[in-house]
């Protein structure tokens, strides 16, 4: 089975708040979408939520966005297939257009359970859970906060941002009653074969998933995130699929697919991704030699010709003689560098000036891009840092972390 899972579309402001005749959809979907039409024989796709952004917008524009996207997703599916079937997982900004200006609205951004009925099959009241959200002076606003599809012989059970996110888009909390229907639901699928695959698809990842930007961008701690972590724990062969996550250059797979691959064991812990028994590169021959974790360089500016040294122990400076470098590969990291200068690492600090620094810290990691081919490609391995170089150095500034 083949699964195409995208998420977090965003479509947003002059995309779909104009005339309805401008409504569209960004480009990166549709060019996605393409790729995998003609790279891939996909048997199902998975939309995991955050369809649209911090922006209200009518119930006639957001209806398009709707149909856009149903007629965009479907065209990932080879030509001849029957069924297309594709599932909607909502995420935490997909009722702001419903009451992100607090206004009660008469309709639900985050309803997609009609496309899925229609292209998949209806939802049973055994699998399907609803709950009630508070909509202001026009009561309660019935959601669909968790279901059960099984597609191909494969279960898939999905958890929707549902009650607290309808009311703010910010709190990370799944309810207990969503997470519960969840625990009981896995528990009837594996009770029949407790080593079969189930998928889980939900928007926000737990706060200790690798390579997340930043721990407060997973689930809140609460009663329900725990429950939903210990139910969990116990399917060796679950596959958990989330979203959520964009925020920083870590949120991306750039070299093996243990960037964003978390294996917990039967606590609940995390297992590191990054041994023996989790290799996803290409196995080397025996005789290949290993990539220098440090390579020694001197540099020098293209615009004035001067070399990079120090003016004191710790304050950077430019003389006319090259000074030698150390440019580190920095630990459990495919694309961080550090740059050392007589001992010193070299920090952005908080005035947003360089200077060095006893210690490695997140201001002193550079990216290195080469620059070379005129692409600014980045640099994943000392081995690409040939002599005479033309290289940028770009290190986030400790004044506003950017």
């Amino acid at each position: 089975m083949t699964i195409g899972c995208l998420s977090d579309l965003h479509n947003e402001l002059g995309l779909i708040s104009g005339e309805l005749s401008t409504v569209k959809l960004r480009g990166t979907f549709g060019n996605t979408i393409k790729r995998m039409h003609e790279e891939e024989d996909v048997d199902l796709i998975c939309l995991g939520g955050d369809y649209t952004s911090d922006v209200t917008v009518s119930k006639e524009n957001w209806e398009r966005v709707k149909q856009l996207m149903r007629e965009t997703s479907r065209s990932a599916f080879r030509d001849g297939r029957t069924q297309r079937p594709v599932i909607y997982v909502t995420g935490n900004h997909d009722y702001e257009v419903a009451n992100f200006d607090k206004i009660p609205k008469g309709f639900n951004a985050g309803y997609y359970q009609d496309i899925m009925e229609e292209d998949i099959g209806p939802l049973t009241a055994h699998n399907a859970y609803y709950e009630e959200a508070d909509n202001g002076s026009l009561g309660k606003q019935k959601l669909l906060g968790a279901y059960h599809y099984q597609i191909k012989g494969f279960d898939f059970v999905m958890l929707n941002c549902g009650l607290y996110f309808f009311k703010n888009a910010w709190d990370y909390t799944y309810s207990l009653g969503s997470v519960q229907w969840v625990a009981d639901k896995l528990a009837e699928l594996y009770a029949s074969d407790p080593n079969k695959t189930v998928f889980f698809l939900l928007h926000v990842p737990f706060s200790d998933s690798n390579s997340i930007s930043a721990a407060n961008k997973g689930m809140k701690s609460g009663e329900s995130t725990r429950l939903l972590k210990a139910t969990l724990a116990k399917y060796p062969n679950l596959v958990m699929i989330y979203g959520h996550d964009h925020g920083t250059d870590s949120a991306f797979i750039r070299k093996r697919t243990s960037q964003r691959v978390t294996r917990y064991d039967v606590g609940g812990m995390v297992i590191s991704s990054f041994d023996d028994t989790h290799v996803d590169d290409p196995v080397l021959p025996p005789d290949t030699p290993e990539e220098p974790t440090s390579v020694t360089m001197s540099i020098k500016s293209v615009a004035t010709g001067k070399y990079l040294t120090y003016g004191s122990s710790t304050n950077l400076a430019v003389q006319d003689d090259a000074m030698n470098a150390t440019v580190d590969k920095v630990a459990n990291s495919d694309n961080h560098f550090s740059v050392k200068l007589g001992g010193n690492y070299v920090y952005c600090g908080s005035t947003a000036t360089f200077s060095g620094n006893a210690k490695l810290t997140d201001y002193s990691k550079a990216f290195i891009y080469k620059v070379d081919d005129n692409k600014a490609t980045r640099v994943t391995a000392t081995n690409e840092l040939a002599d005479c170089a033309k290289v940028v150095l770009v290190y986030k500034a400790s004044k506003d972390k950017k």
